[in-house]
């Protein structure tokens, strides 16, 4: 059930959990930056999240938003280092990918969620 609205919002629902995907202007340069953008798209979104997935920054960093509850990720980058948007940047940077995980309960309610974030070797 995946609505893309474009370049730089879209949401789905996957079992039961409402997914935000956002794909910000501009950058950050440090991971505390990446949680300031994360907390501040959090608590500006008028509907309910229960996860906010951030491309473009190419840093990986999560947060749990209290008490919104809404976990946020910037989830890093699968690009290589040879590509040639890659060879410009010049401090280093996470190459992988992450898993989100949560449960469900019998009244179809996700609770408990987590991201575990995996580097390729």
């Amino acid at each position: 059930n995946l609505n893309h609205l474009g370049t730089s919002l879209g949401h789905a629902n996957v079992y039961c959990a409402r997914f935000q995907m956002w794909h910000p202007h501009g950058g950050c340069s440090t991971r505390n930056g990446l949680r300031r953008v994360l907390n501040t798209r959090i608590e500006n979104w008028e509907g309910h999240m229960h996860v906010l997935l951030m491309g473009h920054l190419h840093r990986h960093v999560s947060i749990n938003a209290f008490p919104e509850g809404v976990l946020g990720i910037a989830c890093a980058t699968f690009q290589s280092k040879g590509s040639e948007f890659s060879n410009r940047i010049s401090s280093p940077w996470d190459v992988g990918g992450q898993i989100v995980s949560y449960t469900v309960k019998k009244d179809l309610t996700p609770c408990e969620f987590s991201v575990q974030f995996y580097p390729c070797p």
